[in-house]
C-alpha cells in the first residue's frame, strides 16, 4: 500500500511538471509574455484563471480590462505555481495591499487623464480621506467573498487557511 501511495504521489508530481512544461513550451512557441489575446479583437483569454475564480468572469473591472487585452497575468503575473496548486496554498505571483492598488493602476491610467474626469476629482482635490480611496472602491472590489486561504500581500506568506487539502490522509 505504501509503495502504491508513493507511486501515486510521484505520478501526480510528474503530471504537474508535465503540465507546467507544456504551458512554458506553448508560451515559448507563441512568444506570449502575458495573457493570450484573440487575433480577431483585443479580448484576452482569462479562462485558465476562471477555472477556480469564476466569480471574476462577470465582474465589471475584469470584463472591461479583458476586452482591452488586459488579462489576469498583466496584473498578477503568470502565477504558474498558484494556478497548478489544486490545494491553493501557493499565492499568486503579485498581490496588492490597499496602498499599492492606485500606484499600480496609474501605471496605465495616467493622472493627467484621470484628473480631467469629474468622477476622479475626489482623488485629486477631495478630502484627505477621499484621496486615499483605492481604485477598487468605485471600480469593482475585485475580492473573493469567501476565502479558504489568506496570504500576506507583501510577503506571500500564508497567514490563514481552513486547513483542507485534497491530499489529506
Amino acid at each position: 500500500m505504501e509503495a502504491s501511495r508513493g507511486m501515486m504521489i510521484f505520478d501526480k508530481s510528474l503530471l504537474s511538471l508535465t503540465v507546467i512544461g507544456l504551458l512554458w513550451l506553448g508560451l515559448a512557441i507563441t512568444g506570449c509574455e502575458s495573457s493570450a489575446v484573440s487575433e480577431t479583437d483585443n479580448t484576452t483569454d482569462n479562462s485558465y484563471c476562471y477555472v477556480c475564480h469564476i466569480n471574476y468572469q462577470e465582474e465589471r473591472l475584469t470584463v472591461i480590462h479583458e476586452k482591452s487585452g488586459i488579462g489576469c497575468e498583466n496584473c498578477h503575473g503568470p502565477s504558474y505555481g498558484h494556478s497548478t496548486d489544486e490545494d491553493g496554498f501557493i499565492p499568486p505571483d503579485v498581490m496588492f495591499t490597499k496602498a499599492k492598488i492606485n500606484p499600480f493602476c496609474m501605471d496605465c491610467h495616467k493622472t493627467d487623464d484621470l484628473i480631467m474626469t469629474k468622477d476622479h476629482e475626489p482623488l485629486f482635490v477631495g478630502t484627505e480621506e477621499q484621496s486615499k480611496w483605492p481604485c477598487t472602491k468605485c471600480h469593482g472590489s475585485h475580492r473573493l467573498e469567501a476565502r479558504t486561504r489568506r496570504w500576506d500581500k507583501d510577503t506571500g506568506k500564508l497567514i490563514a487557511s481552513d486547513g483542507v487539502s485534497m491530499y489529506q490522509q
